[in-house]
């Protein structure tokens, strides 16, 4: 109920989908009226990990517009099929409200459009925007629950235990010493956490997890 009268506040101010994204140390929850077939790619592709939008977010936590455009350089990188899927959505361009939630955790309502040229010059009241926004987020949290969406890289406790550790140098031996446990389980948990983060080395894997929060 909350998703549609959502749809319809976004429809009404002028936008056709909103995506809400609730990223924190147990994953990545999505609620949006996008089609079923972007929200499942967006989650199984772990899309969140090189979304332009998110990374934006992070480093300014205030309201935005943006244009898939202004992202073209980045077509051939691991976000390009990102970009491809929101074109062909229609999702080309909207307006961003990113708020810190419990933690320094990240929550992101974003309203799209296809014709983002008609908000060019939409007046935003940031304060106003970002109180909704964490409005929305309480009252999304006493409705979704845990059940809504997909966790986005989800590592388990031992494995962002061991890449924690190795986050701040210490050796795969030296995790084992401490854990007291065997080399051969830091090397299990060390290699499932690299893959699920879907990174090449394990510093890869400690800076993305670090970047998500997960560590």
């Amino acid at each position: 109920m909350l998703k549609r009268e959502l749809g319809r506040i976004v429809e009404r101010a002028g936008f056709d989908k909103f995506i809400y994204l609730d990223i924190r140390p147990s994953g990545t929850r999505l609620v949006s009226n996008a089609s079923f077939e972007w929200q499942e790619r967006y989650l199984r592709g772990n899309w969140a990990l090189h979304d332009p939008v998110i990374m934006l977010a992070r480093k300014s936590v205030r309201a935005f517009r943006w244009e898939l455009k202004q992202w073209r350089m980045l077509a051939r990188s691991q976000a390009g099929d990102l970009l491809s899927a929101s074109q062909a959505s229609g999702m080309r361009g909207g307006l961003s409200i990113p708020i810190k939630t419990g933690f320094g955790h990240l929550a992101v309502l974003t309203m799209t459009t296809v014709q983002p040229e008609r908000f060019a010059d939409l007046p935003v009241d940031e304060v106003v925007a970002a109180t909704a926004v964490a409005q929305l987020h309480c009252r999304l949290q006493n409705c979704i629950g845990t059940a809504t969406g997909t966790i986005v890289a989800a590592l388990t406790p031992k494995q962002a235990l061991c890449l924690r550790w190795a986050a701040e140098g210490k050796s795969m031996k030296d995790i084992a010493a401490m854990e007291e446990i065997k080399s051969s389980t830091v090397v299990f948990h060390l290699n499932n956490a690299r893959k699920t983060l879907e990174a090449v080395s394990l510093p890869q894997a400690t800076a993305i997890a670090t970047k998500l929060q997960l560590i």
